[in-house]
């Protein structure tokens, strides 16, 4: 019988495709799972978002960089199989594990693709040469259109979260340089921040910088998260920023538009931005001591 599933098999094995056809059905399996327990990270998120207590901000802000960080692993798995499945499907299966990733040649890649591109990008037969009717093929260009467009949409906002954030999880995955627990007051508000600190080396002018990234932390971020997709034991203090004013107004403008604001200074080292404990919280302290 010819059916679907034979018409199937006959076009993997004779694509040369047996070995890829397995490891496709895998990673479907990890990204669902993955897709789960990024779920289950904002979930958390969400919980410890209604409780204002300096331990529960602690979990916060820990919940909000491993959140980062499963949709940076998430985005490192699609972008490995996107150049393999683009450059040589027959060669993903043995590629795949090497420890010469791609993902930096791939974000090239995808920051020049264009949404005519995009049908190729995904491997799909050009519709014009199916055996269907004139009005057919019109029908299905015109669905095929929007798909292509939200495609190359989702894409862009992949690279933009991949290329904004990189630093701030490659800190988090090797050394923890995070300031959690943090406060920022803005119009005698109190809204929690995460305060990391980087040092890296300038390619261009070939030198180190310094660098703070500063991510909100609040229910508008976390959805932008969502889009993208794909503690104990630390004593309960009250840190506070002092930011001057003309940082702050930059800071402000870039958490609202990119949800994270680089600083090209250490937020420890620089005099003008300082980190103490809040001084109601020394108050306290002192009492106790």
């Amino acid at each position: 019988m010819n059916t679907l599933s034979d018409k199937v098999h006959k076009y993997i094995t004779s694509e040369g495709l047996s070995d890829l056809y397995p490891i496709l059905i895998y990673q479907i399996k990890l990204c669902e799972a993955r897709n789960r327990v990024i779920k289950d990270g904002i979930e958390k998120f969400n919980h410890y978002l209604k409780d204002t207590s300096a331990d529960s901000t602690i979990r916060l802000h820990i919940t909000q960089l491993d959140i980062v960080s499963k949709l940076f692993m998430f985005i490192e798995d699609y972008l490995s199989f996107s150049y393999y499945l683009r450059i040589s499907k027959k060669e993903l299966p043995k590629k795949i594990h090497s420890q010469n990733g791609k993902v930096w040649e791939e974000i090239k890649y995808l920051d020049n693709l264009k949404v005519k591109q995009i049908q190729r990008y995904l491997l799909l037969e050009n519709v014009n040469k199916l055996s269907i009717t004139n009005v057919d093929k019109e029908f299905v260009n015109s669905i095929l259109n929007v798909i292509f467009t939200d495609m190359h949409r989702r894409i862009n906002r992949v690279m933009t979260f991949y290329k904004e954030y990189h630093r701030v999880y490659n800190k988090y995955k090797h050394v923890l340089t995070s300031i959690i627990g943090t406060y920022s007051f803005e119009s005698n508000v109190k809204k929690p921040r995460i305060y990391i600190r980087d040092k890296y080396k300038n390619t261009r002018k070939n030198n180190i910088k310094d660098a703070t990234y500063v991510l909100p932390t609040d229910a508008e971020t976390i959805l932008y998260y969502e889009k993208v997709n794909l503690v104990t034991g630390i004593p309960p203090l009250n840190l506070r920023i002092d930011v001057k004013q003309s940082e702050s107004s930059k800071m402000l403008r870039a958490l609202s538009n990119k949800y994270i604001f680089v600083s090209d200074k250490d937020i420890i080292k620089n005099p003008e931005n300082t980190l103490r404990i809040d001084d109601t919280l020394s108050r306290v302290i002192k009492k106790l001591m």
